[in-house]
């Protein structure tokens, strides 16, 4: 062995070590103290805006392609380095062998990845199948929404509630923003939005509304404000409590099963068992409840995936029991709808907070079951299953002011007009619906309260109440940086780096 080749071998081993000291962990989690900012500064309102030192990165020479580098597999192996050489100097430099046969430093503007073979530099790659390089299009601009607005995910339309318009309805690329169909793993269809930058505005909210799950996939993210995709009235023809969020499936009307992989059970309407009971709560994450007494609507089972891929929102809860003297009416006892699906994909930073310290994140609830105030002894909807969120990026940065809520709406009231609370953005279950002497509808499923509760069902021969909708699911992936001093309901299924 030569001279050079001992020196070679002696500075590999050191940095060896090193890499293995610095690199960033597998599973895509640092310790806080080595992700970013000091957790002391984490609230400073400077800090959460200034991020400029994270995103400039003119100066940083992309190097995804290092094949020129790299690329050794002619080179005499007696008189240089060889590709078994290359390794991760630290978490952003590649210390790679030229075509020369020497070890050179090259920068890596997303990190270095040690556990390919050989080491390379990272690439980040989005949750369900987008393709990497979209976001690198140079047309794509930055999208600022500084009002309160909404977006519809069937026709990319995006529009404040004063009337501008930020995006027109249609596909391809329109004011730097691209809006496409993208299939889902399952066949589905969700909607993809890309473009350069975007900022949801401090103290505005972001409605988004349309049967199809959202995929938003940038350079960097900052969600200074709301984003909902929780159930809304407003969502679908059928008005109301029924309505899912984008990507979520819609709650039952009277006397029938909820829709999606965890629907709540409806209630039972003979006149042998009377009185009749409520709708069962949608499962998620976890089981929906039962509704009200032994014979109440079963409640939906646990579906989904931690990793969400597919995409999935909530599924719908089941609608109470109903009999009205020889005809049904179906604007009683209704499930509520499921929360909705959002994916936030960052290829250098997804940053949520603001300096106020006002709410701000994602909301994902599900809806509450209706009562039943009819005059037959009738049971309460079931509760809707909270949606899903999916976060990911090369560096994550979650502030105090954020919260981020996938959770469950609570039963209807059996024989009483007293409605579920949706899905709370905040940690605590949804009430379920009361009315003095009905029975009321069991609570919906948040951190506070995990498990979903069964309506009730003590006050006689009144219809029971609903049962609770269980919480959804909330995954997040980081590479390099993950900072999260935020509220979460769940808490979230740490992924980590989807490495290349």
């Amino acid at each position: 062995m030569t001279r050079r080749r001992k020196l070679t071998t002696v500075i590999l081993a050191a940095l060896t070590l090193m890499a293995w000291a610095c690199t960033f962990d597998p599973a895509g989690l640092r310790a806080l103290a080595d992700a970013g900012p000091d957790a002391s500064d984490a609230s400073d309102a400077s800090d959460v805006t200034d991020v400029t030192d994270v995103t400039d990165v003119t100066d940083v020479t992309d190097v995804t392609d290092v094949t020129d580098v790299i690329d050794v597999t002619d080179a005499d192996a007696s008189t240089g380095c060889t590709q078994a050489d290359t390794a991760c100097l630290d978490d952003f430099t590649l210390l790679a062998c030229s075509v020369g046969g020497d070890l050179v430093e090259v920068p890596c503007e997303l990190g270095c990845n040690p556990f390919a073979s050989p080491a390379r530099c990272a690439e980040f790659l989005p949750s369900n199948g987008v393709d990497p390089r979209v976001v690198l299009d140079p047309l794509l601009g930055e999208l600022v929404v500084a009002e309160n607005a909404w977006l519809s995910t069937d026709t990319g339309e995006l529009r404040t509630d004063s009337g501008v318009a930020l995006r027109g309805p249609g596909a391809g690329l329109q004011d730097g923003v691209l809006f496409a169909d993208h299939v889902l793993a399952d066949g589905s269809t969700a909607t993809l939005l890309v473009m350069h930058q975007l900022r949801i505005a401090t103290g505005v909210t972001l409605r988004v509304r349309g049967s199809r799950a959202l995929i938003v996939y940038a350079e960097i993210l900052y969600v200074n404000g709301v984003i909902e995709v929780s159930a809304a009235g407003d969502n679908c023809a059928d008005g109301n409590n029924r309505c899912p969020g984008p990507g979520g499936f819609g709650g039952a009307g009277a006397n029938s099963n909820g829709s999606g992989p965890g629907a709540g059970g409806r209630g039972q309407e003979s006149w042998t068992l009377d009185p009749e009971t409520g709708g069962g709560g949608a499962g998620h994450l976890t089981g929906g409840a039962q509704g009200g007494s032994g014979d109440g609507g079963s409640g939906g089972a646990a579906c989904g995936s931690d990793f969400l891929e597919p995409l999935v929102g909530g599924s719908g809860g089941g609608g109470g029991g109903h009999i009205s003297w020889g005809s049904t009416d179906t604007s009683q006892g209704r499930g509520g709808g499921g929360g909705g699906a959002i994916q936030l994909s960052a290829r250098l930073l997804l940053q949520i907070g603001n300096p106020e310290e006002l709410p701000c994140g994602v909301n994902a609830g599900g809806a509450g079951g209706s009562g039943n105030d009819s005059d037959a002894d009738s049971g309460g909807g079931g509760g809707g299953a909270g949606g899903a969120i999916l976060l990911e990026a090369t560096r994550i940065q979650i502030y105090a002011s954020a919260r981020l809520t996938a959770n469950g709406g609570g039963g209807g009231a059996g024989r009483g007009s007293g409605h579920g609370q949706p899905g709370q953005f905040s940690s605590t279950p949804a009430a379920g619906g009361a009315c003095g002497d009905c029975n009321p509808g069991g609570a919906g499923a948040a951190w506070n309260g995990a498990t979903p509760q069964q309506g009730g069902s003590s006050e006689g021969n009144d219809g029971s109440g609903g049962g609770g909708g269980a919480m959804g699911r909330l995954t997040i992936r980081d590479c390099v940086v993950y900072q999260n001093l935020g509220e979460s309901s769940p808490q979230p299924f740490l992924a980590g780096c989807a490495l290349p």
